[in-house]
């Protein structure tokens, strides 16, 4: 298939000066964007160059880095943060295709009325809430917005997708998945993981798991480490099995059962105190609902995914909880009804 890898590949002339600097007049860089032409050719990472097919549903999820909490808690206005310019792009192009339907995903802080009053024109825009738990993975926080877009000439969203979703949950919650069923890591996987990290620090490969990889950890990780575990110090057992981030400071991170929620600089240990070691590569893809394992693509139907597990670790941090994408995009198709 086509690889299409940057939004902006599509605009002509795109005002590139725009991301240059760290923050940016978003009412003047709205004006600039949407006055761009949007090309139907562009750079294909498979075939080099190639016309963009024209889809009836668009599945998104731009940049979260201006409505992420870390941004809100520093108290800056969201939509001068630089990436709020690829936003911009991304509805650009949305105005020049006009799919029927386009199901948004963003973070919790993104707020809807951006798109009423940039697509509202052309789309019906109806926001809601999910989480991963909502779905029956009660064992990763990932809670996000997604935002379904029909497009008021072309279709009628005549069955309410919040009464949809409230289905959806209820079947779900009513057939959790357990942890074990997706945190399947073999002894190979992690005797294979455990000596691609001693590899990259010049140490000699190991025949079996050391069973504590905290030997590995940089000095940054071992601090923040030591720090959570002092809080921790007279704790209770059920707050030991808990799993922190290590590269978040004891300020902004917080330690639970729960798996935090995936970022780009997850390839920083996500730390597994009673195993001590971190999560490797094919657990966040399983976390995520990657089909990565056979019991997780036997349920879903579909062959083990072997893709997901080549590319980088900070991928899964950008991508969609895969259970809560599929939910938002049946929600959507359940109510869509096209207008004659």
């Amino acid at each position: 298939m086509c690889i299409f890898k940057d939004i902006t590949d599509r605009i002509v002339d795109f005002p590139e000066k725009l991301l240059a600097g760290k923050t940016v007049d978003f009412e003047a860089a709205k004006v600039a964007v949407m006055q761009c032409r949007v090309t139907d050719i562009a750079p294909c990472a498979a075939h080099g160059h190639c016309r963009v097919p024209r889809a009836n549903l668009f599945v998104a999820g731009p940049s979260c880095k201006p409505w992420s909490r870390a941004r809100r808690r520093g108290g800056q206005p969201c939509v001068s943060h630089q990436d709020s310019v690829l936003f911009l792009a991304w509805c650009r192009v949305v105005l020049a295709d006009l799919p029927e339907l386009v199901v948004f995903e963003n973070v919790t802080g993104f707020d809807e009325r951006l798109l009423c009053d940039i697509l509202g024109a052309h789309y019906g825009v109806r926001a809601m809430e999910m989480r991963p738990e909502d779905l029956g993975f009660s064992f990763i926080r990932r809670p996000r917005v997604y935002v379904i877009l029909a497009r008021t000439a072309r279709v009628d969203l005549s069955l309410d997708a919040f009464s949809v979703f409230r289905d959806l949950q209820g079947t779900a919650c009513r057939q959790r998945v357990a942890p074990p069923a997706v945190i399947a890591a073999s002894d190979e996987e992690l005797l294979q993981a455990e000596n691609s990290a001693r590899i990259a620090r010049g140490m000699d490969v190991l025949s079996r798991p050391s069973g504590n990889w905290r030997y590995l950890l940089h000095k940054s990780q071992v601090t923040r480490l030591a720090e959570y575990e002092e809080r921790l110090r007279g704790t209770s057992e059920e707050v030991t099995a808990s799993v922190v981030d290590l590269s978040q400071s004891l300020s902004f991170g917080r330690w639970s059962e729960c798996v935090p929620t995936l970022r780009r600089s997850t390839v920083r240990p996500l730390w597994l105190f009673r195993q001590n070691r971190w999560l490797i590569h094919s657990e966040l893809a399983a976390l995520m609902r990657f089909p990565v394992y056979p019991l997780l693509s036997q349920v879903a139907g579909v062959p083990v995914d072997e893709v997901t597990l080549t590319g980088p670790a900070t991928a899964l941090g950008n991508a969609m909880h895969v259970a809560c994408v599929g939910a938002a995009i049946a929600c959507a198709l359940a109510g869509a009804r096209s207008i004659d």
